[in-house]
């Protein structure tokens, strides 16, 4: 099979699938992960072999994980403990950190500063 990289000043590789054939679904464009192996000075084009079947060519998920493998960026989930609070965890742990604190969440807040304000009155 001849797979084009993403880089188009390189070269179609002739890859070969070995083991991830089955993660092949439809006939769309996939992004695949290409482990170089060989170009010999008679071929027209290197050969490889498919590492990872990452997805779908436009899906945003594996879109992503393409980029993160180009560019060599970790491309595991962090667990629960190292991601960082939403916002309304963040106001939920606040308040419940001081039982002083009110909620005022439910109301509507408006300033007189202009967008560009570093403290609003």
């Amino acid at each position: 099979v001849k797979v084009q990289p993403r880089d188009q000043r390189l070269p179609p590789y002739l890859v070969r699938f070995g083991d991830k054939a089955q993660q092949i679904k439809g006939s769309g464009k996939m992004l695949v992960s290409v482990r170089f192996e060989d170009w010999p000075a008679d071929a027209m084009f290197p050969t490889g072999e498919v590492q990872a079947v990452i997805g779908d060519e436009g899906d945003p998920d594996a879109e992503a994980q393409a980029i993160m493998l180009w560019h060599e960026l970790a491309c595991h989930d962090l667990d629960e403990s190292r991601q960082y609070p939403t916002p309304q965890q963040a106001a939920d742990a606040a308040l419940a950190q001081d039982p002083l604190r009110r909620d005022l969440r439910h109301l509507r807040v408006f300033t007189v500063d202009p967008p560009t304000a570093r403290d609003l009155d």
